[in-house]
């Protein structure tokens, strides 16, 4: 039964295993097989595979994770909401951290109460891992783990997964826990499909479907949005007993199950719509477990895939790539010119050629200033009002977005943000704000419309040719601070950057401010990373940091 504390039992459907698997279960000699220092290597993995009963997860699950020889502290779910929040825990799901990824509420079948007690949980993980600002496996993970188990089993299964992977972080246990690493997992799974897939993954490749991979979405959501809720608990039971490998079976198979399908798509949208939930050939759950346990990928090599990863983006990194931070730079580096960077930390995701491509664009009075990170979603949070405290009186400003796909795409922002709620609900700025694109290249950028044939429009801007935009459309709405969105650019029923409240999700659609085309591929999209630099002239004796590029600038996308 699922836990019906938390589920809404009117729309979730539950199994009845076939007889076999009711038999297999009720052998009274799997007892023994618990308490085995490696379920893996017994043959209860051999029973999981097959199938596990829906009104038993509650009970397996823990034991499949040995939960009872954890402290109690470590799974005291009561405990640790007080002890990080004390008397007055969130109440609101939508300002809980999500690491990158979603709680698919619409989805899956928790009720509010559900809703809620996954917000809270992933507040107390945030809380007690400040490392881990990326993995977007733990939203889906908690979501599904509050289908069968008690918060407290939920709160130690995250725990216990964490811990094993950060206590040997050179070894994949159930998911890696930082941005790189999750690159790098995607590649190991790309070097598989290679392998065993010849034939799809040459279609991939012209289809430029493989620098981004249908897959990354699919690790990190857990399968949700692709796979019935049945089929993800069947998944899930042996994930929680195996690991990693489970989530590269199963991709593997349906792949190769869809494997025709996919051959006849022509374009990347038409691929993703075949894998999608109920679309394409119908596959049985049997067939594709089945199908998921038939393949042979030794863990050494997807090993060795994931060094490779990690050696070449290394020695791309340190070898062709100058340090941005180098003491003995200067405002300009050569003739294209970069900007001096004052913070320690690096950013997230800009790369030497972004900040030269950034840098050309933005005017020449502040090209002699440096930039100082003001504000970064690993480091501040996903808080709007947190954005608009750490920027006031900040002026100009680049806000630059990172998505999900890997696309970059930002703003030159001249006015400051709002000091106060006073400022809140109206367009503001002026005419030397402009919106751009870096990723995918080349780079672009969409300067305000009125600036066309002054001299501010440079030769790789270019226009939203196809909208068409009249003279009653606002083309003034340079920036928007509200309490609910941000936005840059608006007017003609569109904004060039539209930013939610809780920094997770944004849009980007033709505005007759800058008639801008959408600024990347996927018009709606998910925040990977949200940055803002302030301007600041190089004070007397000041030198720029001397930290390395961040690692997370030069990997592939997701």
């Amino acid at each position: 039964m699922p836990n019906v504390d938390l589920v809404d039992t009117k729309r979730y459907a539950t199994q009845q295993p076939d007889r076999a698997t009711s038999k297999a279960w009720d052998d009274g000699g799997l007892e023994q097989l618990f308490d085995a220092p490696n379920l893996a290597k017994t043959k209860l993995k051999q029973i999981v595979r097959k199938g596990v009963p829906d009104g038993i997860r509650s009970l397996v699950w823990p034991e499949f994770l040995k939960m009872h020889a954890m402290p109690s502290y470590d799974k005291n779910y009561a405990k640790a909401l007080f002890r990080v929040h004390g008397q007055s825990p969130p109440d609101l799901v939508q300002s809980c951290p999500l690491f990158g990824g979603s709680l698919f509420l619409d989805k899956l079948c928790l009720t509010n109460k559900g809703a809620l007690t996954a917000a809270r949980l992933l507040s107390i993980v945030a809380y007690d891992y400040p490392n881990i600002d990326f993995c977007p496996f733990l939203p889906a993970l908690v979501a599904l783990l509050l289908h069968h188990v008690q918060p407290d089993d939920a709160l130690g299964t995250v725990n216990l997964m964490l811990r094993r992977q950060l206590a040997n972080p050179a070894q994949w246990a159930y998911f890696p826990t930082y941005k790189r690493d999750i690159k790098a997992f995607n590649y190991a799974f790309s070097t598989v499909v290679q392998r065993q897939l010849p034939k799809l993954w040459t279609h991939l490749e012209r289809l430029n479907a493989t620098n981004h991979p249908l897959w990354a979405r699919w690790f990190c959501d857990l399968f949700i949005g692709i796979f019935d809720l049945d089929v993800i608990f069947h998944v899930l039971d042996s994930f929680l007993i195996e690991g990693y490998k489970v989530l590269f079976r199963y991709a593997l198979a349906l792949l190769d199950l869809k494997q025709r399908d996919a051959l006849a798509c022509t374009d990347w949208d038409e691929l993703r719509t075949k894998f999608a939930l109920g679309q394409g050939a119908a596959i049985t759950p049997a067939d594709l477990t089945a199908k998921a346990f038939s393949y042979h990928f030794p863990r050494a090599a997807l090993h060795a895939a994931r060094q490779a990863h990690h050696a070449a983006k290394q020695e791309h990194r340190e070898g062709s790539l100058p340090d941005l931070h180098d003491a003995s730079s200067s405002a300009f580096v050569g003739n294209a010119g970069r900007p001096r960077l004052f913070h320690a930390d690096a950013s997230a995701f800009m790369q030497e050629q972004d900040w030269t491509s950034v840098w050309s664009m933005i005017p020449p009075r502040f090209r002699t200033h440096g930039l100082e990170l003001a504000f970064t979603t690993r480091k501040h949070g996903r808080a709007l009002a947190t954005l608009y405290d750490l920027c006031r009186e900040r002026e100009p400003s680049l806000l630059i977005v990172e998505t999900m796909d890997g696309y970059v795409l930002g703003a030159y922002c001249p006015v400051s943000w709002p000091l106060s709620s006073a400022g809140f609900h109206q367009f503001f700025g002026n005419g030397e704000t402009f919106v751009f694109a870096l990723q995918p290249g080349p780079p672009m950028m969409w300067p305000w419309v009125h600036a066309q044939g002054t001299g501010v429009t440079p030769a790789s801007s270019r226009r939203a040719s196809e909208v068409e935009f009249t003279k009653a459309d606002n083309t003034e709405s340079f920036m928007y601070a509200g309490v609910k969105e941000l936005i840059v650019g608006g007017g003609g029923n569109g904004q060039a950057i539209w930013i939610s409240a809780d920094l997770t999700r944004g849009s980007t659609t033709p505005c007759a401010t800058f008639r801008n085309p959408p600024l990347c591929p996927t018009p709606k999209f998910e925040i990977s990373v949200l940055e803002v630099y302030s301007f600041r002239q190089d004070a007397p004796g000041a030198l720029p940091s001397t930290a390395p590029p961040s690692p997370g600038g030069d990997d592939d996308d997701l």
